[in-house]
């Protein structure tokens, strides 16, 4: 016959190896785990764990993706947008361009001196008419020679009683010639003679 150990026989304690009884004196009711299905059920909240450690990764790396794809789309269409610009910009800078170009007042008149080596001195010889004679000027200096030419005008016209038009221009022309010689920048004579404004530099 079976021994009895506290109310429970042997046989029942060794009858299957595959169950722990875990007896307490608390007063509880007993409880009984399978020592056996514990590290199963570790497994699979392992396993369900990694699975949701996945997804989640999953997801983080598509909504980087979806902002990664969006900002290079928002750059290629601003890109986009800014060349466009840029091209209206340019043809609305060649057209004033040209329409400047059919307009008198911004045509960039030239400086047409001659200027000849006289052994001693540089001769600058320039035609211009009377009432502009005033309004050049030459300096030299070193191995140069500078002509600057300035223009101003100012009219007025009333066509009709109360009604007033006021138009004002100026200009500067500079032209600079380099001299083989060193030039004396305080031996400059002026001379006007039928309509040729002459400048006699001496060189140093």
């Amino acid at each position: 016959m079976p021994r009895i150990h506290g109310g429970i026989s042997t046989a029942m304690l060794f009858s299957s190896k595959r169950i722990l009884l875990n007896i307490t004196n608390r007063g509880g009711p007993l409880r009984v785990q399978s020592a056996s299905a514990s590290p199963g059920r570790a497994s699979e909240r392992k396993t369900s764990d990694l699975v949701r450690e996945q997804r989640r990764f999953g997801n983080h790396l598509y909504e980087m993706r979806k902002k990664h794809q969006k900002f290079l789309t928002d750059a290629r269409e601003k890109m986009g947008e800014e060349t466009e610009q840029l091209k209206r910009d340019m043809a609305t800078a060649r057209a004033n361009i040209m329409l400047k170009g059919q307009d008198g007042f911004y045509r960039i008149e030239r400086l047409r001196p001659t200027i000849e080596d006289m052994g001693e001195a540089y001769v600058l010889s320039l035609n211009i008419p009377k009432h502009e004679v005033d309004q050049v000027s030459l300096s030299a200096h070193g191995r140069r020679i500078k002509l600057t030419a300035s223009r101003r005008f100012e009219g007025k016209i009333m066509p009709a009683y109360g009604e007033s038009h006021h138009t004002r221009r100026s200009e500067v022309h500079t032209r600079e010639f380099p001299t083989k010689d060193i030039v004396a920048s305080d031996s400059i004579l002026r001379h006007y003679k039928d309509g040729v404004l002459s400048f006699k530099i001496l060189k140093a």
